[in-house]
């Protein structure tokens, strides 16, 4: 598999599982969210426009640390998400 194919099958496999959240989330009070990334923002900021209209507050996006980036690699992420009790 090409590596320009891989990184499509990788961006429909994360797009679909996004949708999956939007989906748990209609369900639920969420008090905040918070998206940590590597490397660029470029996805980081989709799924802010994404999950914003599920909380109150604004969403920080923040750079990882370097020692994480260090084992995490470019374009990790992860999403932090606060409900409320």
């Amino acid at each position: 598999m090409s590596c320009n194919r891989l990184s499509k099958v990788v961006d429909q496999t994360f797009k679909k599982w996004l949708d999956e959240l939007v989906v748990s989330l209609s369900n639920r009070s969420v008090a905040e969210i918070g998206i940590s990334y590597a490397g660029t923002n470029e996805f980081a900021n989709e799924m802010k426009a994404v999950l914003q209209p599920y909380v109150e507050k604004p969403i920080s996006v923040l750079e990882t640390g370097s020692i994480i980036q260090t084992h995490t690699g470019e374009n990790a992420w992860a999403i932090l998400i606060r409900y409320n009790s």
